[in-house]
């Protein structure tokens, strides 16, 4: 992808189909979006490394493929997580989103824990673990058992 297409005036739409995501360029304000295939846009840094390996790795798209997406691939991500896991829960922290993730091996049931606040059951959302597999990070039982508080959030 050319670097100068930033320079043009206008958005530039990025899809990096190695991560299932597409990216946004606000020209106006200068602000990054991202939108993991089956999901909604979400602000993002303009620092975020992921973004970065789009402008180096992804290519140039429309307006309109943008706002049209791509469906997550479900199948791919529940053998992310079984690779992942080798046959053992899998646990997961998001700290952008504050959010903290297990998944059950044998059951593949989901769970949700966003920083100080208690685990709840949410139903199995592939495009939102591959997110978390993408952008967080695996982190051990213990660490998840622990938890973080809110006020461990990130500025």
């Amino acid at each position: 992808m050319r670097l100068e297409v930033f320079r043009e005036g206008r958005d530039v739409y990025v899809d990096y189909p190695f991560e299932d995501v597409m990216f946004r360029w606000e020209y106006q304000s200068k602000r990054v979006f991202r939108k993991f295939y089956g999901q909604a846009e979400v602000e993002v840094h303009y620092s975020s490394n992921m973004f970065h390996q789009a402008i180096s790795a992804g290519q140039q798209i429309t307006a309109e493929q943008y706002t049209q997406g791509k469906p997550v691939n479900q199948e791919e991500t529940k053998y992310r997580l079984e690779v992942i896991g080798k046959g053992h829960d899998v646990y997961l922290d998001d700290p952008f989103e504050h959010v903290m993730f297990r998944w059950e091996y044998q059951t593949k049931k989901v769970f949700r824990k966003f920083y100080g606040e208690a685990e709840v059951e949410i139903d199995y959302t592939p495009d939102l673990l591959r997110k978390v597999i993408t952008v967080g990070g695996q982190i051990t039982a213990e660490e998840y058992a622990q938890g973080k508080s809110a006020d461990q959030k990130r500025l």
